[in-house]
């Protein structure tokens, strides 16, 4: 993706303003009246004229100035609409406080926001960077003008694959301040959406201020779709020149397009927005090695293109999913686009095994919709999660399959898919249907072993989820559970046992001494890299603080960190978990806390 720079200062769209105010209304600050008569100023005794009105200081950022005072009313001064902090999610839309950057400085902004991973499998990290890119917020005084949070914001969702909330971003600009980088990411998420007019009349507004070779290729692609295919062939032409830097794509779509030249590319290096919809306008076949890419925007692109193969689509839309930038519904819809024989979904579960890989869980996802019943539907996907654990893909199926299973009720009579489907919804960050199995599995316990084994399993990860609501697991429960562990898992329960109860007390619970103390016959260091003291610190600080920008700013950048996940130790996601829960991001925290429950095996 493309990073943003510096942009001019970012203005103010009349377009924006017509849900709330007149644009006529906003170029002066909005004036809230409320009577206050015990503050109305008195003249003073002796017959001195009355002091000066406290009237705003234009050098003054607003909220740091006291309300005014006129006529015994008191007059609020509302903060300036500022389209740079624009975003389409406020605190009750499920977004972070508009003072998310209290007391941050611009610069901490600057140096991690580009870090914000677009490629990430951790659907916690994703969902909470997500609502921090999104959040509307009020911006640090020492940010200059020319430089854009709005810019740098766009740029981390549509690296995450996340086109519409990036646009929805990007559409608060006025035209007047936008820069060279701004306008080719806006253009390069149009092509990525599919909306090829629009990107090409975006184009046509900048009226040729810029002129670098990815313009030009731009200027040859709408030419042609416009039917000027000898201007757009002179264009391509002149490009022969820079061949080496432009992928041969280009050139061949600008033939197909024209009416002559091969349909076909074998390789596709780091393909652009713009070279994706030429290949798909001119129907040019996507090779099947550009579904190795790990660019979830990309991956995205080619999961839904019609001019990728079915395989290579497959492949594609199961990365995706992996790196969220598919949704298990969306997935379900590709798996059922499939053409299968009639006996192939009589009999899934013979044939998925015989061809497996993604054709093979496409057809146990299918086959289980398929079922006439709840009972059926769950018999296919468990002997499906079977052969997946067996021959691999088990989290391309259980990613795949959640949202089949959250159309499952929990019955006593399902006790048997309870464990599965628990755990599947868990991993998706399905909570409240992942709970409602877990309840399920209690309220049967006396009548089943097989209810009172189930409630067991899940009970470590039940209990952290009641641990974020301030709900501390009862003593006598958690020792029965670490003996159960010991007896069950030998050397591996002393980490598992340590692993819960660090997201316990990261959650806020208070555990006694006595927990902890069994422990100490382990190992006392942890293994997997640990995040350097400059991470620890900082991150404690602001969520004593409770900065909830920079905590969750400073978790999600880290994501990353080293290669791979920074939370691979216990200790680093019990001090995400921990600042996360203090800063008051209590569903990110708990969300977190699973995840490294169920990766350390819980």
């Amino acid at each position: 993706m493309t990073a943003f720079s510096a942009s001019p200062r970012l203005g103010l769209s009349s377009g924006l303003l017509i849900l709330v105010l007149s644009s006529a209304a906003l170029a002066q600050p909005v004036e809230l009246r409320r009577p206050t008569p015990e503050l109305v100023a008195e003249t003073p005794d002796d017959g001195a004229p009355p002091p000066e009105q406290n009237e705003p200081d234009p050098d003054t950022p607003l909220r740091a100035q006291q309300p005014l005072v006129r006529d015994g009313i008191v007059i609020d001064m509302l903060e300036s609409f500022n389209p740079d902090g624009f975003g389409p999610l406020d605190e009750r839309q499920g977004g972070l406080p508009t003072d998310l950057w209290r007391n941050v400085g611009w610069n901490v902004i600057r140096s991690l926001l580009p870090r914000v991973p677009g490629h990430t499998k951790s659907r916690a990290m994703r969902a909470l960077a997500s609502r921090l890119l999104k959040s509307r917020a009020i911006l640090p005084a020492d940010k200059p003008k020319d430089e854009s949070y709005l810019g740098l914001r766009a740029d981390r969702l549509l690296a995450m694959a996340d086109v519409a909330g990036a646009l929805s971003l990007m559409q608060a600009v006025p035209e007047q301040d936008r820069d060279e980088a701004f306008s080719m990411t806006e253009i390069e998420a149009l092509f990525f959406d599919n909306r090829n007019g629009e990107a090409c009349a975006r184009a046509a507004a900048l009226d040729g201020r810029y002129r670098g070779t990815y313009w030009k290729q731009l200027e040859a692609f709408c030419l042609a779709l416009g039917g000027n295919h000898v201007r757009a062939g002179l264009i391509s032409d002149l490009l022969r020149e820079r061949e080496q830097q432009i992928e041969l794509a280009f050139f061949a779509a600008i033939d197909v397009l024209a009416g002559r030249g091969s349909s076909e590319v074998d390789t596709v290096g780091a393909p652009s927005g713009l070279v994706l919809a030429m290949m798909r306008a001119a129907s040019i076949g996507l090779p099947p090695a550009i579904a190795e890419t790990d660019s979830p925007i990309v991956l995205r692109w080619i999961a839904r293109s019609p001019n990728a193969d079915l395989d290579t689509r497959l492949a594609a839309a199961e990365k995706a999913l992996a790196l969220g930038a598919m949704t298990s519904e969306e997935m379900v819809g590709i798996y059922g686009s499939l053409p299968f024989l009639d006996q192939e979904l009589k009999t899934p579960v013979a044939h998925a095994q015989a061809n497996w890989g993604p054709r093979g869980r496409a057809l146990l996802v299918s086959a289980a919709i398929a079922q006439e019943t709840p009972a059926a539907t769950a018999e296919t996907l468990r002997q499906g999660w079977d052969i997946a654990r067996e021959k691999g893909g088990y989290d391309e199926l259980s990613r795949a399959s959640a949202a089949v299973v959250e159309t499952i009720e929990a019955t006593p009579e399902l006790i048997w898919f309870a464990r599965n489907a628990g755990r599947v919804l868990l991993a998706a960050g399905r909570v409240d249907a992942a709970m409602a199995w877990y309840s399920t599995a209690v309220g049967a316990r006396g009548d089943s072993e097989e209810a009172e084994a189930v409630a067991a399993d899940l009970w470590p990860l039940a209990t952290l989820v009641r641990a974020a609501d301030g709900e501390a697991p009862e003593p006598d429960r958690l020792d029965s559970w670490s003996e159960d562990i010991r007896r069950a898992d030998g050397e591996e329960a002393l980490a598992k046992t340590a692993t819960l109860l660090a997201l316990l007390g990261a959650l806020g619970n208070e555990l006694p001494p006595e927990a902890w103390q069994a422990l100490l016959t382990g190992p006392l260091v942890d293994s997997a890299p640990a995040l350097n003291a400059v991470w620890h610190n900082r991150l404690a600080a602001a969520a004593a603080e409770k900065q909830v920008g920079e905590t969750a700013l400073l978790i999600t950048a880290a994501a990353t960190a080293a290669g791979g996940s920074a939370y691979e130790s216990s200790a680093n996601t019990a001090a995400a978990v921990a600042a996360l829960h203090r800063a008051g991001l209590r569903d990110d925290a708990m969300r977190l806390a699973l995840e490294g429950a169920m990766t350390a095996g819980l």
